[in-house]
């Protein structure tokens, strides 16, 4: 299998773990527009989160198969999944109104992003078949992308770090590669 791997020589890992602590921060006193925090482990992961939701998952917790985040019809207004660990399973579906961060865990197959929804990866593995589809933003920065990952038309995805496997396509998208140092193995 072909992998694409994406590093930057300027930043190291401190560099890292400080924007993801400064991420971190920046976004925990923004909690306080969310009107149901979920945090996975304890709470048992719905089949779905809408609008004014934040979800949380951590090492041990597992969000099933075809989970939605936001809304189908691309309606929903704050809904947010934070990725630190743990396990997601088959058909993960960002909808409008979502914003997916992604530090750590394990996708399975089928991550998709649709209009409107943003996905951050700076960690984690997602499995085979991902797909940014017309209206998305994907953002990836560290982790490990499984093979097939589309990007389709109308969709940006920014590429500054982590490992790319075989089958990565733009599809008429937008894919944008910064990166001091590129490999192919």
């Amino acid at each position: 299998m072909n992998r694409i791997e994406i590093r930057h020589s300027l930043i190291e890992r401190p560099a890292r773990l400080a924007a993801a602590l400064l991420v971190l921060c920046l976004t925990a006193p923004a909690s306080a527009q969310f009107t149901t925090v979920l945090n996975i482990p304890p709470n048992i992961a719905p089949n779905s989160i809408g609008s004014n939701t934040q979800l949380n998952l951590f090492n041990g917790g597992t969000i099933g198969n075809n989970f939605n985040a936001g809304a189908s019809n691309g309606l929903s207004e704050d809904a947010e999944v934070n990725v630190f660990g743990g396990t997601i399973g088959y058909g993960y579906d960002a909808y409008g109104g979502n914003v997916t961060n992604i530090f750590g865990g394990n996708f399975g197959e089928n991550l998709s992003v649709h209009a409107g929804g943003v996905a951050n990866i700076a960690g984690g593995s997602i499995g085979p078949i991902a797909n940014a589809f017309n209206g998305s933003i994907v953002n990836i920065s560290a982790g490990n992308i499984g093979q097939r990952f589309d990007a389709h038309d109308g969709s940006l995805v920014n590429i500054s770090g982590g490992a790319i496997a075989d089958g990565f396509e733009a599809l008429i998208g937008t894919a944008r590669f910064a990166s001091s140092e590129m490999s192919f193995a």
